[in-house]
């Protein structure tokens, strides 16, 4: 059975525009917390720092507004999505 090839969706200007914003927000929430996690308060490790919204999108939360956002590193991201406990 031969596989049919598909060209990959081409990214929205509408989220291209966002994912800038959000890329943005991180080098600010960066320089504001220096360059720690939000709740470990620590640096982090290899995989490096995730945004964290505090109210979901989900559930009316804005992914590019600073007060509802802070970077946390991938340990702290994955308990506060019950993953991994530490």
């Amino acid at each position: 059975m031969k596989l049919k090839r598909t060209r990959l969706n081409p990214i929205s200007a509408k989220r291209r525009k966002q994912l800038l914003k959000e890329n943005e927000l991180k080098k600010i929430l960066f320089k504001k917390q220096g360059g720690l996690c939000a709740d470990c308060h620590g640096v982090c490790d290899w995989r490096g720092f995730e945004k964290h919204e505090v109210i979901y999108r989900s559930r009316g939360g804005d992914a590019t507004n600073e007060s509802n956002c802070r970077l946390v590193c991938a340990k702290c991201h994955s308990a506060h999505h019950l993953i991994y406990e530490h």
